[in-house]
Formats: C-alpha cells, structure tokens, sequence
C-alpha cells in the first residue's frame, strides 16, 4: 500500500510539474491571401489586433494550438449504428470530422475527449457511442496528420453550435471553438 501511494503521489507531482510548463495559445492560421495583404499594409490598429486574438472559426477554417493545427472539416447526421450500451439520450447523433496536423518537432497525442460541443443555448452535448466507428484518438509524430470523427448525442435543434478543443495539457483554459451548423 505504501508503495502505491509513493507512485500516486509520483505521478501526480510529475502531471502537475508537465501541466505548469505548457501553456494553450490559439491562433487562427492565414491563408496567403490574408499573408499577402499583411505584407502590403503595415498599419496594424486596436481592432485588428483585437481581431487577432478572436479564435471562433467556421468549418473548414485551421486553428492553430501550440503548433498544432486542427480544422473542423464538416458536421453531419450520423446514420451508423450506436452502441446498445450506450444509446442515445437525446434526438440523433452528428459527427464531426476533424484533421489534425502536428507542426512541432515533438509527437503529440490527441483525443476525441478534448473535444466538447455546446448547443445553441450554451450547454454541453453528451459524447455518442457508435458501434462500428472510432472517435478519434492519436498519437501524432512530428510533421504528421491524422484524420477522424467525433461523436456527439444531441437534439433536434436549428441554428449553430459550438465545437471546442482543449488540449489536456492546457493550464490557462483557453479553448479553441468553431461555429458550427447544427444538424
């Protein structure tokens, strides 16, 4: 017993002392006309650096996390099969598709649970459970992409949701969100 508390107690100061060197920054990636009208104008004012710091993007759109680019390629209904175990709680079941492109000159490892979605009012969707498919969940080497789904159970709702990406080694909380159509 003592022995697996020295390991507990290891293991939580090593989580913490990893957490506290990793901090989440959120940059949408631009594209080379965004690039090319930068280069031609230099006058940078308030808003366009309060613009830069605004880190909604729709589908299709990369943002870009600590050298890391995910982009929400689309969302739609999902017609599979859901796990028996795990049926749904609410209307239907969307899936999302993701790419994820790992810049850094290190492996990184991304999961499905690092992503939330939240309904037009604001509250957090549930994850689905097919029963044929795989959420995505990844280690990525340096220079490398990986492409997979997300799941989510959620109601028969119109207007847009929102898609968040928190990477669990984040400290500061800050996500990266797409808007995206709910379905």
């Amino acid at each position: 017993m003592n022995k697996f508390l020295k390991a507990l107690g290891i293991s939580v100061l090593a989580v913490g002392v990893l957490g506290a060197c990793s901090e989440q920054s959120v940059e949408k990636s631009e594209t080379s006309d965004e690039v090319k009208e930068k280069i031609g104008d230099d006058s940078s004012s308030a808003k366009e650096k309060s613009e830069q710091k605004d880190t909604k993007a729709q589908v299709g759109e990369t943002l870009d996390i600590d050298g890391v680019k995910i982009t929400i390629t689309g969302i739609e209904r999902f017609t599979g099969e859901i796990n028996e175990y795990e049926p749904l709680k609410q209307d239907h079941a969307v899936k999302v598709g993701v790419i994820v492109e790992n810049t850094t000159k290190e492996s990184y490892f991304v999961d499905n649970t690092e992503f939330k979605l939240y309904d037009k009012d604001g509250f957090e969707l549930t994850d689905a459970l097919p029963s044929d498919e795989d959420g995505i969940s990844s280690d990525i080497p340096a220079g490398k992409k990986v492409q997979g789904s997300l799941f989510f159970d959620v109601p028969a709702q119109s207007g847009t949701w929102e898609v968040h990406y928190e990477s669990m080694a984040s400290i500061d909380g800050e996500s990266a969100i797409w808007e995206v159509p709910a379905k």
